[in-house]
């Protein structure tokens, strides 16, 4: 498992969450920026705003490998019609949407 996060906050609390939970190996941690992991992956999940989603759109299309998926959270109802105007055919297939409250989570296929 990569995962990364720019917030050295949120890497601190994982890095607790971690280790507290005895999960630490197998699980990369840090700082660094998605293009600098060693992709493509057959899985990529990302709960992160639904603007900050859109933003990253074509690094994580390269992020995820050819029939992988992407499980994208953090997207509030009322923005959901935008990232998945964004996230769709050609590239990507939905797979499921989850809507709780007032924040969705929709899974891909990339095709």
């Amino acid at each position: 498992v990569w995962a990364i996060d720019t917030d050295p906050v949120a890497l601190h609390e994982t890095r607790k969450n971690l280790a507290t939970n005895s999960l630490t190996v197998g699980i990369h941690l840090s700082g660094e920026t998605i293009e600098s992991l060693p992709g493509p992956f057959p899985l990529l999940v990302a709960n992160l705003f639904a603007k900050t989603l859109i933003d990253l759109a074509p690094t994580l299309v390269n992020a995820v490998a050819s029939q992988g998926y992407a499980i994208l959270s953090g997207i509030q109802v009322e923005q959901a019609a935008e990232v998945e105007e964004v996230f769709a055919v050609p590239i990507w297939q939905v797979v499921s949407r989850l809507d709780r409250e007032e924040w969705v989570t929709l899974v891909y296929k990339r095709i």
